[in-house]
């Protein structure tokens, strides 16, 4: 591990990082800006080469000691590395700012250029939604926040490159005005899997089923789960009556089916049976452990 100081002025190469986000797999790149970082005398060149090395212990010793310089106010203990790039963050910081202010320092963070998946602890309104959108960087492909209010009901949320997108709602019921915005696509032109996370306390209104059946993101969607929700027999009426409309997904999961939606889980069968096959495939990758 190098003692020489880091400098106040923390360098970037644009060319370098152009090259990972490019090809984020390939180590070469990512190998050359670890080294062009070491030549700077900056930790973070350091750290690249730990992870990439498969030297945790470094790594671990790195971070602990250059936490600050690294990822700022940030909770380290929330992000997930690999080979010194965060990849996934549930981006949590000590300071006192608000979170449309806070998102953007957090994507400022120099390894945080590639970050892939961002899982927010809060519910972002149309400020924050508007951070995410202007400060995101082109790599964020996975989205997942609370909802509490309408999403995307003026058009605020932006992130053309975005495939998966998870939305929790607890505690009260969903409603239509919740995610018309959502349902009409805006923002969201490449989103392929969509997860609405409910409670076991509340079904999911037919109302919302029906416009979600109808809507524009159905069509370009690949994957769909509903998870937690009970879909009561009205619900799961409307699906049955406009299955040519879901013959396109590629995979289907409805978590909690109530009384009287058997013709739903016989409908939906072979594509239930493909998202079990789709989770499994989708096994962590060990390397991608929070450091």
């Amino acid at each position: 591990m190098r003692s020489e100081p880091a400098p106040s002025a923390p360098p970037r190469n644009p060319e370098l990082e152009k090259a990972i986000l490019a090809a984020p797999d390939d180590r070469e790149p990512i190998a050359a800006l670890g080294a062009w970082l070491q030549s700077q005398h900056d930790p973070w060149g350091d750290l690249i080469v730990a992870q990439l090395a498969g030297d945790k212990a470094t790594a671990s010793a790195i971070i602990t000691k250059q936490e600050r310089f690294l990822f700022g106010l940030f909770n380290s203990n929330l992000l997930t590395l690999r080979n010194g790039l965060i990849v996934a963050a549930t981006p949590s910081s000590h300071s006192e700012l608000p979170a449309h202010e806070d998102l953007p320092v957090f994507f400022a963070l120099r390894p945080a250029f590639a970050v892939r998946s961002v899982n927010l602890l809060y519910a972002p309104g149309r400020k924050a939604q508007e951070a995410i959108s202007r400060t995101a960087p082109i790599s964020l492909t996975e989205l997942k926040f609370w909802l509490e209010d309408d999403l995307n009901g003026g058009g605020q949320l932006s992130l053309p490159q975005l495939q998966k997108l998870e939305l929790y709602r607890y505690g009260t019921g969903l409603q239509p005005r919740h995610v018309a915005g959502l349902f009409e696509a805006r923002g969201v032109p490449a989103l392929r899997e969509l997860r609405l996370h409910g409670s076991d306390d509340y079904p999911l209104p037919a109302p919302v089923v029906k416009a979600f059946v109808g809507s524009k993101l159905l069509r370009q969607l690949e994957v769909l789960s509903l998870e937690n929700w009970i879909v009561r027999e009205d619900g799961a009426r409307v699906i049955v009556d406009n299955l040519g409309k879901l013959a396109h997904l590629k995979a289907v999961n409805v978590d909690d089916a109530g009384p009287g939606t058997e013709a739903l889980e016989v409908a939906l069968a072979p594509q239930m049976k493909a998202f079990a096959e789709f989770e499994a495939a989708r096994r962590p990758d060990p390397e991608d452990e929070p450091e």
